[in-house]
């Protein structure tokens, strides 16, 4: 139930989550050397997480759903509750959502990582890495067409996010949603 529940909570962390490698991604755009060296640290932290049954090991959650999109690909979502729902804290070196796209063997590979606060839980628009996150944006699990204004606009019906492609190159960049270099298999 809790499962099912996460999954239509947080099932549509991409707009409709459908369908998803492995190189480092390519440099900060900005070049910043402060972006860089904290974007190294999230590398350390997550690395870990190449092997997929640490991170369920560590609280994260397979929504066993292929994130798809005519810009590219997102990759399955594996959420940590704990970290999405934590108040909106944000801590760089443990993202609330890690992003992987299936492996030939059955398993996953790592691509990147997603942050992500709920819209009810912060005041501010949230930024990491002194990139600003996208959104604030319904949550992808409901439907515009069956809500009225003031529920699209209701803090509790939305959230932000940030993707950054620390394990697999994003022509479109390190921060952008969607990787079209991302091929489905």
């Amino acid at each position: 139930m809790l499962k099912k529940k996460l999954i239509a909570v947080i099932g549509g962390m991409a707009l409709s989550l459908s369908i998803v490698g492995t190189a480092l991604a390519a440099p900060n755009s900005d070049n910043s050397s402060e972006t860089n060296k904290q974007l190294t640290q999230v590398r350390q932290a997550t690395e870990k997480y190449h092997d997929f049954k640490v991170a369920l090991q560590n609280g994260y959650i397979n929504t066993e759903e292929v994130a798809v999109s005519p810009e590219g690909v997102m990759g399955i979502h594996f959420v940590n509750p704990a970290l999405m729902f934590d108040g909106g804290v944000l801590n760089q070196n443990q993202p609330e959502v890690l992003l992987y796209n299936p492996s030939n063997d059955g398993g996953y590979k790592l691509v990147g990582v997603e942050y992500y606060v709920p819209a009810f839980m912060t005041n501010e628009h949230p930024a990491l890495f002194g990139h600003p996150f996208d959104g604030s944006m319904l949550n992808h699990d409901l439907d515009p067409t069956k809500l009225t204004g003031a529920e699209i606009q209701n803090p509790l019906n939305r959230h932000y996010d940030l993707h950054v492609w620390l394990w697999h190159a994003n022509p479109a960049g390190i921060f952008a949603p969607w990787n079209p270099s991302i091929k489905i298999k």
